[in-house]
Order: C-alpha cells, then structure tokens, then sequence
C-alpha cells in the first residue's frame, strides 16, 4: 500500500486480513472493528475518480452512505465499511469534509494508488488555510493592513516569529521545522504528537503563518 498524507490529515485503514503488500495495521484502543459495521458494497475501481465526504457521509457512487463512528473520546469520525477494497491503476481518490476518515474492509483490502489528502494552501491575502480530515488549520499571513502572523491550530501548531520571518512548520508525526530567519524572534516549528494520538484519531496541526518580506514596514 503507497500512502501520502499531510501534517493536516488524519486517515485510518483496516482490513479483516493483511494487506496485499504484507502490512498489517497496528490495532489501537479505538480502531473501529469492521465487523461492527453494515457493508455498503465492495469499492472496485482502476481509473476515474472516487470522492469521499466526511461532512456528508458520502462515497462516489454509492447509493448507501458511511456513518458516523466515535472514538474513545467522543471524536466523530466518518466510517465507510465496504466488503473489500481494491484501488489500483489510474483511480484518483479524494477528500474533503471536516471530520477524520476510517476506511473499512471486511474482507481483502489492496491500495496500490498514491492517496492525497491535503489541507487548503495559505494564501497571500493573509485568509488562514483550512484543514481536512480531522486536521488544523494554519495561520494567517501578515498583510500591507495587518502586520503581524498568527500561530497554526492543533496541538502541534507551527508558531509565528517576528516580523520579516517565515512561518514554523507544523508537527505531526514529526516535529515541524523553523521557517525562514531574518531578524528578531525566530519562527518555531510544532512538536511531534504522542502516538496515542493515533488511536484518537487527531489530524495534523496547521503550520503558522509567515510575515511579508517588504522592509518598509
């Protein structure tokens, strides 16, 4: 299984048996059983595009809608439960929705596709980019009217420096990185997460926004 998320996702894959590629998911406190589930068919597909929503509980189609599950903590997570699952070829798959995403097989489950689940991209008109999948927003970018950066969201946010500095990365699995350094204080990247976060399923945090580079301000 070839897998790519962001630091701002949070996507969970189970299956009754291995994966074809020989992984095995680790089982957490709150790993949702697919056998608790009602099967909503078999999701087959080598071309075209999938879409899943997690705010409306929606699969490309799919007559039968996912449900809302709960982790330990009382997170709501969007539960799609299929029969098997097999995504290969040139099958594009995407996100949105705010809620995270458990995908569930109750049989053979092969991903042989490259899965992108990014967050929104900070934009220059100083708006915060949005998360997805149970992930944090960042932080608005100074602007000509506002001069000062804000911190990214989530327990791992990236923070913001001074002025002239980029933004601080944000952490996830790993610790975020420093952004770009001019003068005063530093940008600083996020922490990484306790693997339990894992099993609560918490997405990535949002990266902090970073300062314009115009030294007449």
């Amino acid at each position: 299984m070839q897998t790519r998320t962001s630091l701002i996702v949070m996507l969970y894959f189970w299956a009754m048996v291995p994966f074809v590629t020989g992984q095995t998911p680790a089982r957490f406190g709150s790993v949702f059983d697919p056998t608790d589930f009602t099967v909503i068919g078999a999701l087959s597909a080598s071309s075209g595009e999938i879409q899943f929503d997690t705010d409306a509980l929606t699969v490309s189609d799919f007559a039968s809608p996912g449900v809302i599950g709960f982790t330990e903590t009382g997170r709501e997570v969007a539960v799609f439960c299929f029969s098997s699952i097999n995504i290969t070829g040139s099958a594009n798959v995407t996100f949105s929705g705010d809620r995270p995403l458990a995908l569930l097989s109750q049989g053979s489950a092969t991903i042989d596709v490259v899965m992108v689940a990014n967050g929104a991209d900070g934009q220059a008109d100083g708006s915060s980019a949005s998360g997805v999948l149970g992930g944090y927003a960042g932080g608005k970018g100074s602007t000509e009217t506002v001069l000062i950066a804000t911190d990214g969201e989530g327990p791992g946010a990236g923070r913001a420096g001074s002025k002239f500095n980029g933004g601080g990365g944000a952490g996830h699995g790993g610790a975020g990185g420093r952004g770009f350094f001019y003068t005063g204080t530093s940008s600083s990247g996020g922490p990484a997460y306790d693997s339990a976060a894992l099993s609560l399923f918490l997405g990535g945090s949002g990266g902090s926004g970073g300062h314009r580079q115009d030294l007449n301000y």
